[in-house]
């Protein structure tokens, strides 16, 4: 298992997500942060996964089976070539929704979405749904103005408030089940 100043290399592609915009560096230090305190994330949901920068972090982090959902099929090539380069093609799989996995796995110790706040309220309920006992669920695409409706809308679902992490405008909530 990698240290939480593990090294990726990505080539974004087609696909959002180098680890340049603050939204990506946001999500990268939660996944860090968790493993840092010893939490587990063996299990990893990463919904909108771009060029799979989040779910190859994670799986070289030490995530043991890595889901990597992207609606974009064009881009599932680029997070394959990026799993290659990392060394977690075994553990890593890429679909375009959920269902294409197979049944439900029982749950993710870690969810994380990179999105934009309309997508994660629509989708609150499948990805706080997705969260084991005890895991953790990160979301950013957010700007700070965005941020206490989507925070609202998952402490509903969630025990307890979100931390919030910020970079610039842009924010990021971890919500631990």
């Amino acid at each position: 298992v990698a240290g939480p100043d593990a090294r990726i290399v990505i080539d974004a592609g087609v696909g959002f997500g180098t680890g340049l915009h603050p939204t990506t560096r946001l999500c990268l230090r939660a996944i860090a942060g968790r493993v840092a305190a010893g939490g587990r994330i063996d299990r990893v949901l990463d919904v909108g996964a771009g060029s799979g920068i989040l779910a190859i972090a994670a799986a070289v982090l030490g995530g043991s089976a890595v889901d990597a959902i992207e609606i974009d099929g064009a881009v599932h090539a680029a997070i394959r070539r990026n799993a290659a380069f990392n060394g977690v093609s075994p553990r890593l799989r890429v679909a375009a929704t959920l269902g294409e996995l197979g049944p439900p796995c029982g749950g993710y110790d870690l969810v994380d979405a990179n999105i934009v706040a309309p997508v994660l309220a629509e989708l609150a309920d499948a990805l706080a749904g997705h969260v084991v006992p005890g895991g953790l669920l990160v979301l950013s695409g957010l700007l700070e103005g965005e941020t206490p409706a989507i925070a609202d809308r998952y402490a509903r679902l969630l025990p307890g408030r979100p931390t919030v992490t910020a970079e610039g405008d842009w924010r990021c909530l971890s919500f631990t089940r």
